[in-house]
């Protein structure tokens, strides 16, 4: 696989999280979508026509809620749907990536951590990674969960990893994704990302 294109869309004031179609999406590609929104509830969000939910949705409970899920299409048909819901009109922000030359059968691998102490700026977190197959492309989607509005954060790049977004909507979320294409095979290690405000 490889990756192709992604996109950022933020939402607020409406139950409806439609996400921006990746540009050049080709019948055959594999889409993943990253929905991270401002809501204490933990089954929020429902998949777009064709999607599937990966993983279980994940509310941070604390310091300030806000609820986390990864949806997957694997299959692209080019003409895909792209409208998400939820229980809830706060303010989201949707982030979707299209990989070309997907395997049609293989499962995505996941990876995830959580800190919900208090921090300061600079915050720095580490993810114990996953074991690739030669040529796997490793996606890291990352949420910061502020609990001051108007706070805007910015996030650096694991080492050997391209930054695709990186948005603050000052509006309570800020959340970023990165990509490496074609690992060797073996164990990723540690993944360390930092953000600053």
């Amino acid at each position: 696989m490889a990756y192709r294109s992604s996109t950022s869309t933020s939402t607020s004031g409406t139950t409806n999280l439609t996400a921006t179609a990746p540009a050049g999406v080709t019948a055959g590609d594999r889409l993943l979508a990253m929905i991270t929104q401002d809501v204490n509830n933990s089954t929020a969000h429902t998949t777009a026509t064709g999607w599937v939910e990966i993983g279980a949705e994940v509310n941070t409970g604390t310091p300030d809620n806000q609820t986390f899920s990864l949806h997957e299409k694997k299959v692209a048909t080019g003409s895909d749907s792209y409208d998400f819901t939820s229980v809830s009109a706060t303010r989201a922000i949707i982030q979707v990536v299209c990989l070309s030359g997907r395997h049609a059968t293989n499962e995505v691998v996941q990876a995830s951590t959580l800190d919900i102490t208090s921090n300061t700026t600079p915050i720095s977190m580490s993810i114990t990674g996953v074991t690739a197959l030669e040529g796997d492309d490793i996606i890291l989607f990352t949420q910061l969960n502020q609990t001051a509005a108007g706070d805007t954060w910015g996030t650096d790049s694991p080492t050997n990893y391209t930054e695709r977004h990186d948005v603050a909507n000052s509006d309570w979320i800020t959340a970023a994704t990165n990509t490496r294409d074609a690992v060797s095979a073996g164990a990723t290690g540690a993944l360390t990302m930092t953000a600053t405000r």
